[in-house]
C-alpha cells in the first residue's frame, strides 16, 4: 500500500510540476527571447565601430530572428493574434497609460528598425535598436506593476531591474556566440555577461524578500501558489545559468577559445534554458488569471 501511495504522490507533483511548466511556456519564451535580443542589441551597438558591414548585416538578420520567435510565442500567449490591432487603437483612446499595446508598439519598432537596417544600411538604425528595446523593457515592466494591486506578487521597479539583467546577461552570452571575433570582444562579452548575472542573482533575491513580504487573504504562504517548487525553479534556474557562464569562461581561458563554438553554444542553451525556469517562477506567481485587454 505504502508503495502504491509513494507512486500516486510522485505521479501528482510531476503534474503540478509539468501544468506549471506548459501553461507558462508562450509568455516565458517570449520574454526571455525578447530580451535577449535587447541585450545583443545593446552590446552589439557597443561594439558596431569594430564589425564589418557584412558582420551588420549578419546581426540585424540574427535579431530580427529572435524577435521573430518571441513574437511567435507572444501569439500564443495573446490567445488571438488579431486582438494585437485593438490594443494598438486602446493606446490612443485611453486616458491611462496603456502599457501592453506601448509593449507591442516597441517589439514592433526595434523589428522594423533591424529591417530598415538592411534595406538602408544607416548605421543610427542600429544605434537606436537598444534605446527602443529598453525602452520596450519598460513597458513589459509596466504591464506587471500596474497590476500590483490585484497581483500583489508583481513589482514594477524589481520587474524592470530583473528584465533589465536578463537582457544583459543573454546579450552578452549571445554577442560572444555569434558575433566576438578578437579577444578584446570576447573578454568584454564575458564581462558583461557575469556583470548581468551578479544583477539578476540580486533581483531575485530582492524579489524573493518581496514575494515574503506580501499578505494575500485566505493564502498562508505565498510561495504555496508555485506548489513548493519556487526553489527548484530559481534555484535550478540560477545554477544552470552559472554553470552556462563557467564553461565560457572554461573555454576562454584556453588556447582554442576561438574554435570551441560548441562549448559556446551548450553554454548559451544552458543560460536560455535557466533563466526560462526562473521566469516560470515569476509568472506562476499569480492569484489569479486575467485578460489583459
Amino acid at each position: 500500500m505504502a508503495p502504491f501511495i509513494f507512486l500516486k504522490t510522485i505521479r501528482r507533483s510531476a503534474m503540478t510540476l509539468s501544468n506549471l511548466i506548459v501553461s507558462e511556456l508562450p509568455l516565458v519564451i517570449f520574454t526571455v527571447m525578447a530580451q535577449a535580443s535587447v541585450g545583443f542589441s545593446l552590446i552589439y551597438a557597443l561594439h558596431y565601430t569594430q564589425h564589418t558591414a557584412l558582420e551588420h548585416a549578419y546581426f540585424s538578420k540574427l535579431f530580427l530572428v529572435f524577435m521573430g520567435l518571441s513574437v511567435v510565442a507572444s501569439l500564443f500567449h495573446l490567445g488571438d493574434p488579431f486582438h494585437a490591432p485593438y490594443m494598438m487603437v486602446h493606446l490612443f483612446q485611453s486616458t491611462t497609460i496603456a502599457w501592453l499595446p506601448l509593449e507591442i508598439l516597441g517589439v514592433g519598432s526595434v523589428m522594423a528598425l533591424a529591417f530598415l537596417y538592411l534595406l538602408k544600411k544607416i548605421p543610427s538604425l542600429l544605434y537606436a535598436l537598444p534605446f527602443f528595446g529598453i525602452l520596450t523593457l519598460f513597458a513589459m515592466s509596466g504591464i506587471y506593476g500596474s497590476m500590483s494591486n490585484t497581483l500583489p506578487t508583481w513589482d514594477f521597479g524589481l520587474t524592470f531591474f530583473l528584465f533589465a539583467s536578463s537582457a544583459l546577461v543573454l546579450g552578452g552570452v549571445c554577442y560572444r556566440l555569434f558575433c566576438a571575433n578578437d579577444a578584446h570582444k570576447i573578454n568584454q562579452a564575458f564581462f558583461i555577461s557575469l556583470l548581468g548575472f551578479i544583477f539578476f542573482a540580486m533581483s531575485l533575491v530582492l524579489y524573493t524578500i518581496h514575494i515574503g513580504s506580501v499578505r494575500i487573504e485566505g493564502i498562508e504562504n505565498v510561495f504555496e501558489m508555485m506548489h513548493g517548487y519556487y526553489g527548484f525553479f530559481t534555484g535550478g534556474g540560477l545554477l544552470l545559468m552559472g554553470l552556462g557562464l563557467a564553461l565560457i569562461f572554461y573555454n576562454d581561458s584556453v588556447k582554442t577559445r576561438f574554435t570551441c563554438k560548441g562549448q559556446i553554444a551548450t553554454s548559451f542553451a544552458l543560460c536560455m534554458v535557466g533563466l526560462a525556469l526562473t521566469r516560470i517562477a515569476f509568472y506562476g506567481l499569480i492569484t489569479n488569471h486575467l485578460f489583459l485587454g
